[in-house]
């Protein structure tokens, strides 16, 4: 998660772990209260399709946000398919996160072929 200082927001007690959360509406009050600057402003919340909706209506409703719905494509990790590195828009555009492309030493082969393959 990205912060307004542009700072990605790192939780090392978190990583590698799965199932942190009881569900999809914890996760959603967890990520709200992390991000209490932003309630009742202008912010918009982009939810991602195949789990993100719950967790964006929860942010929405206790930040008093917007929530809209992005179709993209998650581009996963060759080895970790619940892990993403960039996405694939509807219309064909691609953002990769650069910062931990940077460190996950993915040659430039690995990263087309797994921009071309769909998500599963």
């Amino acid at each position: 998660m990205t912060h307004s200082s542009g700072k990605i927001i790192d939780l090392p007690k978190l990583r590698n772990k799965k199932r942190i959360f009881t569900d999809r509406l914890e996760a959603g009050q967890v990520l709200a209260n992390m991000l209490k600057v932003y309630g009742n402003t202008s912010a918009l919340i982009l939810a991602i399709p195949a789990g993100g909706v719950p967790v964006a209506l929860r942010m929405g409703e206790m930040l008093n946000l917007a929530v809209s719905v992005s179709v993209v494509s998650k581009i996963t990790l060759p080895w970790d398919t619940e892990v993403g590195y960039g996405a694939v828009a509807f219309d064909g555009t691609v953002r990769l996160n650069d910062s931990l492309l940077s460190r996950l030493r993915l040659t430039r082969e690995q990263i087309d072929e797994e921009g071309d393959r769909p998500e599963s």
